[in-house]
């Protein structure tokens, strides 16, 4: 077996063993169970993950990479961070939402994460998880305040809590007062909420 790299954790390749027998090792031994005859644990992931992403450039098996190494080490949340950047172009909503919702679940203050949790949770017409993600990203100082703003007034207002959309609607326009998709909701609003006796708001 190769000694470690006392560096960065990794097997030091054999000395009678080129490097490139080892990677085509690897790539023959990218399911779980075969890699981890060959390393143990988490060394086995992100050793694979090193060479297919930075040398071969498979996004595919790079996903299989990661998402065993978050199995196996489920607090590595810049493993997680990177596979959402993988997941992501491929379009399928829910499982990038998972992921999203792994990385919140490590960092509550991390505001891709949450806001991505927040906009899917959205779709999924669950408002109370969408105000709960929506909320944390706000906490987290997200360089979009107006929108953070409006995205957690859309979360309201799905839930039909007319005052509290109303709020952050206006607390997105005070920041910036020509949004108009601020402006839009705002309108939806005083449109939706009952109109008092004599024709008032």
């Amino acid at each position: 077996m190769d000694q470690e790299n006392p560096e960065d954790g990794l097997p030091r390749e054999r000395p009678d063993r080129p490097l490139r027998a080892e990677r085509a090792d690897l790539n023959a031994h990218l399911h779980k169970e075969a890699v981890a005859r060959l390393f143990p644990g988490v060394q086995a992931y992100a050793l694979v993950f090193r060479v297919l992403t930075l040398e071969r450039k498979d996004n595919a098996r790079a996903i299989q990479a990661l998402e065993a190494l978050v199995k196996v080490d489920s607090n590595d949340v810049e493993s997680a961070r990177t596979l959402a950047s993988l997941v992501a172009p491929l379009g399928d909503e829910a499982r990038t939402a998972a992921v999203h919702q792994m990385i919140a679940g490590l960092d509550p203050f991390d505001v891709q994460a949450q806001s991505a949790v927040g906009r899917y949770a959205l779709k999924q017409r669950n408002s109370e998880r969408a105000i709960r993600a929506f909320r944390a990203a706000i906490a987290g100082a997200p360089p979009d305040r107006a929108a953070a703003y409006l995205d957690l007034a859309e979360a309201h207002f799905m839930a039909g809590q007319l005052a509290d959309a109303k709020r952050q609607a206006l607390a997105a326009l005070e920041i910036a007062p020509s949004f108009e998709r601020a402006q839009d909701l705002l309108l939806k609003i005083v449109e939706t909420q009952p109109r008092a006796p004599g024709g008032g708001v």
